[in-house]
């Protein structure tokens, strides 16, 4: 039989899935731009971390929907992806990516089982305008991704807001009338004192994480990192 031109059938419904009361040490809730997000596996979060720190980012939905197709054998079966992340448009990614995240491993072991289900869910993507379905490993982590993201991660809440002295300000327009900077450069010229500058820096990281800052997210984030204001 070919799978590819096989018709699976695929009804899609809102997944009821829930993270369990009692987590799991490689499960739990994960921050990122557009807010707390579920995980249940180590590569889950990283992933997601990964994600998290892309320029296109806009959220990612967990276990988003369950699909209910009628396999190879002509059993009705269903299966839930991992989740359903957005990309805002012009990204370089689909609007909606589907996604499975199986470590080799387990993926190598159990296809037989898991591929019909990984055809149905390419299937009902290729139905929905501008989705994509993919199936991810641990050979997909960046380490320089997730280890930015992993630091940025702490400053997404920090306000820019409204702020005395309004550090924010003053680095932003620094920012802008110098097009390129480094953190190291951006302090220096807008703080006279070590602790003008201790107080300032966390707001660098925070226009990164808020993405009001622009950066190489594929090179590892310091002080001496070139970034600018994203066009």
């Amino acid at each position: 039989m070919n799978r590819m031109t096989y018709k699976f059938n695929v009804i899609a419904r809102t997944s009821k899935r829930t993270l369990p009361g009692c987590y799991r040490s490689s499960s739990g809730y994960l921050h990122t731009p557009a807010g707390k997000v579920a995980y249940e596996s180590g590569l889950e979060r990283d992933y997601f971390t990964q994600l998290s720190v892309h320029p296109g980012f806009r959220r990612i939905t967990w276990n988003p929907i369950e699909l209910e197709y009628t396999d190879s054998y002509g059993k009705r079966r269903t299966y839930t992806p991992d989740a359903l992340v957005e990309f805002g448009l012009g990204s370089g990614m689909p609007p909606c990516l589907l996604l499975e995240l199986k470590p080799r491993k387990a993926l190598k072991e159990n296809i037989d089982q898991l591929r019909d289900g990984f055809y149905a869910a390419r299937e009902y993507a290729s139905s929905m305008q501008g989705w994509r379905f993919e199936v991810r490993t641990e050979l997909s982590l960046i380490p320089a991704l997730v280890s930015n993201a992993n630091f940025l991660a702490r400053y997404h809440a920090i306000s820019l807001e409204d702020q005395f002295p309004d550090y924010p300000k003053r680095l932003f327009e620094e920012l802008s009338a110098r097009g390129r900077a480094t953190p190291e450069i951006l302090i220096t010229a807008c703080c006279s004192t070590f602790e003008e500058k201790a107080m300032a820096l966390p707001y660098v990281w925070a226009m990164l994480a808020q993405r009001i800052v622009a950066f190489d997210i594929y090179s590892p984030i310091d002080n001496r990192s070139p970034i600018w204001i994203p066009s």
